[in-house]
């Protein structure tokens, strides 16, 4: 069962939803899953939304709806969505009730919707309308301001970002994922000031915190000041977490920075075994260029393009390598 399921994952991760639909199939003949468990239903009927097999995701949708209404709603929002229905998707989306296991999903679907209609002040007045719903409820404050972060950083909206995640450290001071997220929005416009001061109220609660280390450390290394400072908050970073990829990135670019460039490299070696993330890729590519290994940059940059072809740094990197 666990072999099959991780292999339906694969092909699901490939978005290759039919073969997921047979393979489900063929687990259900060999008796090793049962499509009424609800678990098994709510797989299929998305499986099916994917596949635009509206019929078949419609006879688990009515299984589901007597079960589980609010996964009902939620899946039942994502089909219409599909189908480019945007009324009845939202409608079933904000149908799903606050702190239902499916809430925060539907509030990215309805984002989603929103976004692509164009509709972002529409999208700004309905989380003011959400967390007028939630107002004692203090976690749920904070995910919904997460989520809305969330949400307009993607969009590249850091001014709403910064204002919003604001607010709500005025409201919850102190809570560790607003400070944790507004000092990465404070970074990217250059508000540095309250980034560190943020970053420090985060390692003064917890001094274990290595991620707070890390993004501290690796900000002042970025923009090429205070480098002793950004070794010693990258190292202890890396004692505490020695096998993170992105803490081996940081210490990486660092090195680089220094213009220790052979060091540098072993560090975006070891970073990639346990991280895919472009920003290393492209940390590791610009090594190699200053160690003058272009054909090994090459080769690197063509190996992740293929996996994420739509990265927009690996994009960038495509100008720089053809005029090598």
């Amino acid at each position: 069962l666990n072999l099959n399921e991780f292999y339906s994952k694969i092909l699901t991760y490939q978005k290759k939803y039919i073969e997921v639909i047979d393979h489900y199939k063929f687990m259900y003949s060999n008796k090793l899953i049962n499509f009424n468990d609800i678990n098994v239903a709510k797989k299929m009927a998305l499986l099916n939304i994917e596949a635009k097999k509206f019929n078949n995701a419609k006879n688990f949708l009515d299984f589901i709806k007597k079960k589980e209404i609010n996964s009902y709603n939620y899946l039942n929002g994502i089909l219409h969505a599909k189908k480019n229905n945007i009324q009845k998707a939202e409608f079933y989306l904000k149908k799903v009730e606050i702190g239902d296991e499916n809430y925060a999903n539907s509030l990215h679907e309805i984002a989603n919707i929103k976004i692509a209609e164009g509709q972002v002040d529409a999208l700004k007045k309905f989380f003011i309308i959400e967390q007028d719903k939630v107002k004692n409820n203090k976690k749920i404050e904070v995910m919904l301001l997460l989520i809305e972060s969330e949400i307009f950083f993607k969009e590249k909206n850091y001014e709403h970002c910064f204002s919003i995640l604001s607010s709500g450290l005025e409201k919850h001071e102190d809570n560790t994922d607003l400070l944790y997220t507004r000092a990465l929005v404070a970074e990217k416009i250059k508000k540095l000031a309250i980034f560190e001061d943020d970053l420090k109220k985060l390692i003064a609660i917890n001094p274990e915190d290595s991620l707070a280390l890390n993004a501290l450390g690796y900000t002042f290394a970025d923009n090429n000041i205070r480098l002793s400072e950004a070794s010693k908050y990258i190292d202890k970073a890396l004692l505490i977490s020695p096998k993170n990829g992105l803490i081996l990135d940081s210490k990486g670019w660092l090195l680089y920075k220094k213009e220790k460039y052979e060091e540098a490299e072993k560090y975006f070696i070891k970073a990639l075994k346990y991280s895919q993330d472009s920003e290393i890729v492209e940390h590791y590519i610009k090594t190699l260029l200053k160690l003058k290994n272009i054909t090994k940059a090459k080769k690197i940059h063509e190996r992740y393009l293929k996996t994420n072809p739509t990265d927009e740094k690996l994009i960038k990197l495509i100008k720089v390598l053809n005029e090598i």
